[in-house]
């Protein structure tokens, strides 16, 4: 657009509309008033009449708007006298010295808020942010171009300085808008989510969104235009391991010839792009007729027992017709259930089991899968993730039931259990007959609201995140009709749970249903980050296709978070201090991934700056120094007892922070060289995996003989692979193993999380043979895949940048500097076989395992840094490669 062809939007101040929308139109406005005269002269036939009209056409406008010099000029413009405050548009900008004298006693009665140290901290801000109405482009800062639009009661901001501003001086916000509780429900991340019509997209960090769908079943998925169309895209999750193998699942609505019908579909993360599915590997799990366009569900998840849930409406109408009981009370049909399915190794054979421990599993003229029943249509569920200290809580499934005519409700959903639907309605009874029948053994919900209130419930989450503790424990959600935001306080004593509106804005305004909050109205759902940082979703029309979805970001203004929570993107860590370090000696310690300072009392007096990795030592350095015999200074006598008053973080980056303090000295540390080079790791036969794990050194104990992934050894296996003996047996701890096929890895942690150890074909009677300091393995898993003709790109840049292309290996590199590359690497694409990186080289230090697929960054990986000083990839004995032309293979004799 030309400078000249673009509008610019003002506040006109004292000045009518008229007097500036004819400007520089005179020549237009003359021709206008001399058709005028001639139009009245030769209509009245009297030459004075139309002279006369002429002039009163004229008066008031004519003159006005050709802006002779001396006159008002329209803004931008440079105002007559120098500007006090908003300085940086004296020259030219949209304030006069009158509006800015205003906004300079608005400045003032602002910063009289703050002490020094908040002066210091946000005047700056402060006074950019009320300048901004005097920016030239202030109509598009405050979306005034826009009559249908609101005007902003503060400037729209680019995302980093929002961010900063927020971190240092949210306290201002309600100062700066004149409305004192905004900020408890903050917009902060305006994307849009997945869409009804099929649609899932990729944010980056930064926001912005890439030009190509994540996923796109438009063509296939079944919904319209209507206001208020139940069907489409409804939910999407991502199976537990999905690191490993790339799996997806997706829930939506299709037309199979004139049937409506439920469709669950696995879909993997293409093996090229890990910002696009694979759209040819659909695999459809399961589908179910719908005998009405209503009603369809479409929450899916995996609980804490690996195993996925789907939730499905009772197939939709009123009331549940169906049958003599409905479908929800109906156990030989799978619509108003919760079914459970165990689709974990079904790459061969069916494509989902039943778990053993489902209820209905051996009942006559049961689904195998129902897990739960007489739910209505439940929309969007969580799982627990329990408070972080206690665990209180975890694992218990939440959703929300939508009701009929008079109440919505919130349930927990247990094995076995029947929620009522149609006999009861909440608490109230729908069918009275079914409702007075004693074998009914209905569970009630654990709260439940009238259509006053609102008319249809959208699940929410038990807030765990770590940034704002005051919410924690608190079950919020909202309603699709009335946008109301509400949460849910168990009362512990009693096992009640409390009710609590969340309202933005004055008391007031939540006893009006049209004021409630300041957000687009329909509620779609709720979701969490990794760190359980709550987030839900509104649109301003109920439609697929509605253009206005934003994703909010629940916000506690009061940030009462105690200082020794830490919060990363694994969630909340908890360090226990124990208070007797203000008074007793500590002199050793391992400071991991951050330097750290130790000064004595709320980061008072002198500092010790303690780096990574471990002191054996450390000096007693509040000790006075001495002067010996020759004079000179002598150090600190490390013996003496060191007291430290107080720790705390320097320096940050994006890792988890970690220190051990010891009260002794020659503290027990764990040996960071735990792979050492032992020539090349190789295994014979890879895709015959078999293990015994036993519980003592030297294969003694409780053993257990396992084939495929273990997911926690200290629980008893649910999959049913072991055999008949093993199938109950659990292992407290792990004292020796024999790999007698495959490639294994095992962990730390449970569910594949912690630690790796590497474990190759052969024995390990102690568990320091495999590098561990103890034997707390805790789970342990094979790697299957083809170890044939190995090959790795490393990447110096996330996201595989291909201008930052580190190296492009086909074989062992036992030092990344010898080869001319750099050990800088932050992403990985494993095209093929399986590769082990090492920290340090020579192929020792902290290892980490590579299977084939695509790590956008260290993360992905398991590291906390993106060191990575050498490299093998894991060879297949027996097999000779014909790898650069054909990628042909010859085995000799098993494989």
């Amino acid at each position: 657009v030309e400078p000249g062809d673009r509008s610019i939007f003002y506040n006109d101040e004292d000045f009518s509309f008229k007097d500036v929308v004819f400007y520089g139109n005179e020549a237009t406005l003359l021709i206008f008033d001399t058709l005028f005269f001639c139009v009245v002269d030769l209509g009245a036939q009297s030459f004075v009449l139309a002279a006369v009209l002429t002039y009163i056409e004229q008066t008031g406008r004519w003159w006005g708007p050709r802006y002779l010099p001396g006159s008002f000029t329209p803004p931008p413009f440079r105002p007559s006298r120098e500007l006090e405050l908003c300085v940086m548009y004296s020259d030219f900008g949209c304030c006069d010295y009158q509006k800015d004298q205003e906004l300079l006693a608005k400045y003032y009665r602002i910063m009289d808020n703050f002490d020094y140290d908040g002066y210091s901290r946000c005047a700056g801000f402060v006074l950019e942010l009320l300048c901004q109405e005097c920016s030239p482009y202030a109509a598009h800062l405050f979306d005034a171009e826009d009559a249908q639009t609101p005007v902003r009661t503060l400037p729209g901001l680019c995302p980093d300085y929002c961010e900063e501003f927020w971190s240092k001086c949210d306290s201002t916000i309600p100062l700066l808008s004149g409305k004192p509780d905004v900020g408890k429900v903050t917009a902060i991340l305006p994307l849009s989510g997945p869409e009804q019509v099929g649609l899932v997209w990729v944010y980056l960090p930064d926001r912005s969104r890439l030009e190509k769908p994540f996923l796109n079943i438009t063509k296939a998925v079944l919904t319209s235009s209507w206001e208020g169309d139940e069907r489409g895209f409804l939910g999407l999750t991502f199976h537990p391991r999905f690191k490993y193998n790339r799996k997806l699942y997706v829930y939506y609505t299709v037309e199979v010839g004139l049937d409506e019908r439920i469709r669950i579909s696995e879909f993997r993360v293409s093996a090229r792009d890990m910002n696009m599915v694979d759209h040819a590997s659909e695999r459809v799990i399961l589908e179910i007729d719908e005998p009405a366009s209503n009603h369809n569900g479409g929450q899916l998840l995996f609980a804490d027992d690996g195993y996925l849930y789907i939730f499905t409406g009772d197939g939709g109408m009123a009331g549940d017709p169906f049958g003599e009981y409905g479908n929800a009370q109906n156990k030989s049909t799978l619509l108003g259930k919760v079914l459970r399915i165990d689709v974990n190794n079904n790459d061969r054979g069916p494509l989902y089991r039943i778990p053993y421990d489902n209820p209905f599993k051996n009942e006559p003229c049961s689904r195998p899968e129902v897990y739960a029943y007489g739910v209505r249509n439940m929309w969007r569920c969580s799982v627990d993730r329990g408070d972080s200290q206690t665990k209180e809580g975890k694992g218990r499934i939440f959703c929300g039931d939508v009701g009929q005519n008079k109440f919505e409700e919130v349930d927990i959903i247990e094995k076995g259990r029947n929620y009522g639907w149609r006999a009861r309605e909440g608490f109230a009874c729908y069918d009275k007959k079914l409702c007075a029948n004693t074998s009914l053994d209905d569970t009630l919900p654990i709260y439940a609201y009238p259509h006053k209130v609102g008319k249809s419930v959208t699940g929410g989450y038990v807030y765990r995140g770590c940034q704002y503790p005051n919410l924690n424990g608190l079950y919020i959600f909202g309603d699709f009709m009335s946008g109301r935001l509400m949460a849910l306080q168990e009362d512990v004593n009693t096992g009640s749970w409390n009710y609590n509106e969340i309202c933005m804005g004055m008391g007031q305004t939540c006893t009006f249903p049209g004021l409630i909050n300041d957000y687009h109205q329909y509620i779609i759902s709720f979701g969490e980050d990794e760190a359980g940082e709550l987030y839900f979703m509104s649109t301003g029309f109920p439609s697929a296709t509605s253009p206005s979805g934003t994703i909010y970001k629940v916000v506690d203004p009061s940030r009462l978070g105690k200082p020794q929570r830490i919060c990363g993107l694994a969630g909340c860590l908890w360090r226990k201090w124990n208070t007797r370090w203000s008074q007793h000696k500590g002199q050793s310690r391992s400071a991991d991934q951050h330097r750290k300072r130790v000064p004595q009392k709320t980061w008072e007096g002198r500092v010790i700056a303690l780096e990574e990795g471990p002191t054996e030592q450390i000096a007693n350095m509040w000790v006075d120094q001495e002067t010996g015999t020759s004079g000179q200074l002598m150090p600190p006598v490390p013996t003496t007892p060191l007291v430290i008053g107080s720790i705390r973080l320097a320096v940050k980056d994006y890792s988890i922070p970690q220190i051990d303090l010891f009260a002794e000295m020659n503290g027990v540390v764990l040996d960071d060289n735990v792979f050492s080079s032992q020539g090349p790791l190789r295994v014979e036969y890879p895709h015959k995996t078999k293990a015994l794990v036993f519980e003592k050194s030297n294969y003694e104990g409780d053993c257990l003989d396992i084939s495929s992934d273990v997911y926690n050894l200290k629980e008893k296996p649910i999959d049913g692979k072991g055999g008949k003996e093993d199938k109950q047996k659990t292992l407290s701890t792990v004292g020796s193993i024999k790999i007698l096929g495959g490639l294994w890895v095992g962990y730390l942690e449970a569910n594949f999380e912690g630690r790796q150890y590497i474990l190759e074909e052969g024995e390990y009677p102690h568990f320091s043979d495999w590098g561990a300091s103890e034997g707390t393995l805790l789970s342990l898993r094979p790697v299957i895949t083809d170890l044939l003709c190995p090959h790795v790109r490393l990447f110096k840049e996330k996201h595989f940048g291909h201008l930052g292309l580190a190296v492009d290996l086909m074989g062992a590199v036992v030092n990344m500097e010898e080869v001319g590359g750099d050990n800088k690497i932050q992403s990985i694409d494993v095209i093929s076989g399986v590769w082990v990186a090492f920290e340090k080289p020579g192929f020792s230090g902290e290892g980490y395992i590579l299977e084939k697929g695509l790590y956008a960054s260290p993360e992905d990986w398991g590291a906390l840094s993106y060191k990575i000083s050498s490299i093998q990839p894991i060879l297949h004995l027996g097999c000779v490669r014909r790898c650069p032309i054909y990628r042909e293979h010859v085995c000799i004799g098993e494989g």
